[in-house]
């Protein structure tokens, strides 16, 4: 599995960096392609093990709950950073 594009593809920091409407949709498009690859992946390409951050060479299984894990720290690391802003963070929905 190649997950290899321009970042241009995917965003222009100089605009999601400083435009929380450029963030939203740069985070969609970095999901999208990431999607997108996993589907189009053939079979052989979930067993080739590859190398990635210095960390020992794992099959793409493993970089995707990797990624999903960091996602998911980062995002909590946010609502604790708003707070200490004084700032409320949106209420949680549970999606349907």
């Amino acid at each position: 599995m190649c997950v290899r594009r321009r970042r241009s593809a995917l965003g222009d920091s100089t605009q999601y960096l400083h435009n929380k409407a450029a963030l939203h949709a740069y985070a969609a498009a970095t999901y999208d392609y990431v999607i997108a690859a996993m589907r189009e992946a053939p079979a052989a390409a979930w067993s080739r093990r590859s190398q990635m951050y210095n960390q020992p060479a794992d099959v793409p299984a493993r970089w995707l709950e990797l990624s999903h894990e960091h996602s998911i720290w980062t995002l909590g690391q946010v609502v604790p950073s708003l707070r200490l802003n004084h700032v409320a963070p949106p209420s949680y929905q549970i999606p349907l």
